[in-house]
C-alpha cells in the first residue's frame, strides 16, 4: 500500500512540474506583433444608437450626421475631432455635397411639371430653414423625438437645444453649382478608389458620368417659376408617390414644408396637406390636389436606395454617395438638386487623448492603441454612406487601414 501511494505521489509531482515548466516556457514567448500598418475597426449601425454605444464603451467614436454630433457634445459623452468639411486631405471636403433630391426617371418622364413643383417647394422650404433657424430647430426636434428629451441611459438632453446647436452647422442650399457638381465628381472618384463603384460608372468619363447621374431640368424650371412668381399646376398624378427621408435634421426642409404649410400656401400657392401626421399628405398646387404623398423614414441612405430601386419609393432625400452607388448598379433615376452641404463629423469618447478639432492628435491616439493591440473602433451608418466614405478616405490619406467588423 505504501508503494502504490509513493507511485501516485510521484506521478502527481511529475505532472505539476510539467505544467509549471510549460507555463514558464509560454511566459518567455512574446505576443504576436500587431499588423505593421495601424488599423481602425469600422462597425456599422444606425446613428440613433451611436451615443449610447459611445457612452457605454462599446465603441470609441462615431462618424455620423447631425444632430448626433451636437448630441455628443451637449450630453458631454464625447468630443468633436473634425467636422466633415475639415477632414483630410486639407481643403478637399470644403462645402462638400451631402443630401440631394433623387427621383426615379419614370416619374420625371411621366409628370415633369409635378417634379418641378416639388423642387420649387423644397427650394423655398430650404430658404425658410435658413431664415428661421430657431423655428427649424423646434420642428426638427419634434420630427426626430417628438420634441422631448433625448435619453441615453442616465444621460438626458433637450432635443430643442441640441437642434439649435446643430442646424447652424448645416448649409441649406439647393443650387447645383459648378463647385457642387465637382464635389460629386470627387465622391465618385473616392468611391471608385474604395472599390464601391463596380458597374455602370466604373470607367466613365466626366460627361458620361454626369449624363447618368444628373437631371437639373426640373430644378431650373422650379427656379424660373419662383422668379416669375407663378407656380404651374401639373397634371394630377395617379397612385401614391413614396418619398423617403432619414432621421437627420439634414431633411428639416421637408418637415418644414409639412408643418408650416399655411406659409407656403399663402406665399406660393403650393403646400403639403396633412391626411395622416408625419406619414400621408396631399400635394396641393393652386388649390388643386395633384398628388398623394406617403413619407417613409429609413435608417440610412443605402437602405433608402434599395426601396427606390424596387420602386417602393419614387423620390429620396438621400446622401450623394448612396445615390451614386444606386445609379452605378443600374437603378433608373437621377440626382435633381442638392438640399444642403456639409453637416457631419467625427466624435470620439470624452476620455480620448485627442484635442477638439485636432485630427493629428486623433491619428496619434489611433497609432498608440494599435501598438497596444487595442484598435480604435469607429461606428458609421451603413456601408457606402457619406460618413463611411469620408472616414475611410481620411484614414487612408493618413496612412491608416480600416477593417470592417
Amino acid at each position: 500500500m505504501e508503494k502504490k501511494t509513493a507511485i501516485i505521489a510521484g506521478v502527481t509531482i511529475a505532472v505539476v512540474i510539467a505544467i509549471v515548466g510549460i507555463g514558464a516556457y509560454y511566459a518567455t514567448l512574446k505576443r504576436p506583433a500587431p499588423p505593421a500598418t495601424p488599423t481602425v475597426e469600422i462597425t456599422y449601425t444606425g446613428c440613433g444608437p451611436m451615443p449610447m454605444l459611445l457612452a457605454t464603451g462599446k465603441i470609441d467614436g462615431y462618424m455620423a450626421w447631425q444632430p448626433f454630433i451636437a448630441v455628443a457634445e451637449e450630453a458631454k459623452i464625447g468630443k468633436l475631432v473634425s467636422y466633415s468639411q475639415d477632414l483630410p486631405p486639407k481643403g478637399k471636403w470644403k462645402d462638400h455635397p451631402c443630401c440631394c433630391i433623387f427621383v426615379r426617371d419614370d416619374l420625371v418622364e411621366r409628370n415633369p411639371q409635378l417634379i418641378a413643383d416639388f423642387c420649387a417647394l423644397m427650394t423655398v422650404a430650404d430658404e425658410y430653414v435658413r431664415e428661421h433657424p430657431d423655428e427649424a430647430a423646434e420642428v426638427a426636434a419634434d420630427w426626430l423625438v417628438g420634441g422631448g428629451s433625448m435619453k441615453y441611459g442616465e444621460i438626458i438632453v433637450s432635443s430643442v437645444e441640441v437642434e439649435k446647436k446643430s442646424i447652424p452647422t448645416i448649409k441649406f442650399v439647393t443650387e447645383p453649382s459648378d463647385e457642387w457638381v465637382k464635389g460629386n465628381d470627387l465622391f465618385l472618384d473616392v468611391q471608385r478608389d474604395l472599390g464601391y463603384i463596380t458597374e455602370r460608372l466604373k470607367a466613365t468619363g466626366i460627361e458620361e458620368s454626369h449624363a447618368l447621374l444628373f437631371n437639373f431640368t426640373p430644378y431650373r424650371e422650379a427656379k424660373e417659376m419662383l422668379e416669375r412668381g407663378e407656380i404651374i399646376t401639373p397634371p394630377v398624378e395617379e397612385g401614391t408617390i413614396g418619398i423617403g427621408y432619414q432621421p437627420s435634421d439634414h431633411h428639416t426642409q421637408l418637415w418644414i414644408a409639412c408643418d408650416k404649410w399655411e406659409y407656403f400656401r399663402d406665399n406660393y400657392g403650393m403646400y403639403l396637406k396633412e391626411t395622416k401626421p408625419k406619414e400621408e399628405y396631399e400635394f396641393v398646387v393652386n388649390n388643386e390636389s395633384v398628388a398623394r404623398i406617403r413619407l417613409t423614414r429609413t435608417t440610412a441612405g443605402p437602405d433608402m436606395m434599395t426601396l427606390v430601386a424596387g420602386n417602393t419609393l419614387q423620390i429620396g432625400l438621400v446622401g450623394v454617395p448612396p445615390a451614386i452607388i444606386t445609379v452605378d448598379k443600374g437603378t433608373p433615376g437621377k440626382i435633381i438638386h442638392p438640399i444642403h452641404t456639409e453637416g457631419s463629423g467625427l466624435i470620439v469618447t470624452k476620455d480620448a487623448p485627442c484635442e477638439r478639432g485636432n485630427w493629428t492628435s486623433f491619428i496619434e491616439w489611433v497609432k498608440k492603441r494599435h501598438e497596444e493591440g487595442r484598435p480604435v473602433k469607429i461606428a458609421t451608418p451603413l456601408r457606402g454612406s457619406i460618413q463611411d466614405v469620408q472616414i475611410k478616405y481620411a484614414l487612408k490619406e493618413s496612412g491608416i487601414e480600416t477593417v470592417e467588423v
